[in-house]
C-alpha cells in the first residue's frame, strides 16, 4: 500500500536495543518492492498527517535483508522506536551518487565562502547555499557544513570506512 505521497508503506515487525543502539525489523509490502533498491539506508520512518510527512525515526544501516523483511540499525537517537505492529512511511535520504559522496574517503573536502549570487545547492541536502557563507567543496561539488559535520566529520550514518 503506497501514502498519499507515494512513499512505500512498511511494518514494524521488532524493536530492541543493542549496545546503546535500537535495531528496528520492518516488512515491504509486495507493492513497496519496487524501493528495495540501493541505496536502501539511511532512511526514515515517517507519518503522513495533514497532508505533509513528519519525520519519526532515522534508520542508518541495514544489518539484515530477507526478501520484504530488513532489519535497520539506528545510532545515537534519543527520541522514542517506532511502535511495534504500526503501519509507518518510508523513505531513503540519498541516491547512489549521494552515497558516493560520503563513502569516497580519498575525496578532499576543503572549506571556502561561497562567492557570487549562483545558484548553489549543498549535494547531500538539497539545502541552497547562499553567498558569503562557508560550506565544503572537493571543487566540483558543494556541501553544508552542517552537512560536512554530521556525513563526513562525524559519520552519524556509520557509511564510511566500512560502517566501522
Amino acid at each position: 500500500m503506497m501514502n498519499k505521497c507515494d512513499l512505500p508503506t512498511v511494518k514494524v515487525l521488532k524493536v530492541y536495543e543493542v549496545e546503546k543502539n535500537i535495531r528496528t525489523v520492518i516488512e515491504f509490502n509486495k507493492e513497496s518492492k519496487s524501493y528495495l533498491i540501493e541505496p536502501i539506508a539511511p532512511s526514515q520512518l515517517s507519518l503522513y498527517k495533514k497532508n505533509s510527512i513528519v519525520f519519526l525515526f532515522p534508520l542508518h544501516k541495514v544489518i539484515s535483508k530477507n526478501n520484504l523483511v530488513l532489519e535497520f540499525e539506528t545510532y545515537e537517537y534519543n527520541g522514542n522506536p517506532p511502535g511495534k505492529g504500526k503501519t509507518y512511511s518510508y523513505q531513503s535520504w540519498f541516491t547512489p551518487n549521494q552515497i558516493v559522496l560520503i563513502t569516497d574517503t580519498k575525496r578532499t573536502w576543503h572549506k571556502e565562502k561561497i562567492v557570487g549570487n549562483s545558484d548553489i545547492h549543498c549535494s547531500l541536502t538539497w539545502e541552497s547555499l547562499l553567498p558569503d557563507v562557508e560550506a565544503y567543496t572537493d571543487g566540483e561539488v558543494w556541501i553544508s557544513s552542517k552537512a560536512y559535520e554530521d556525513f563526513i566529520k562525524k559519520d552519524v550514518s556509520k557509511l564510511r570506512e566500512g560502517g566501522k
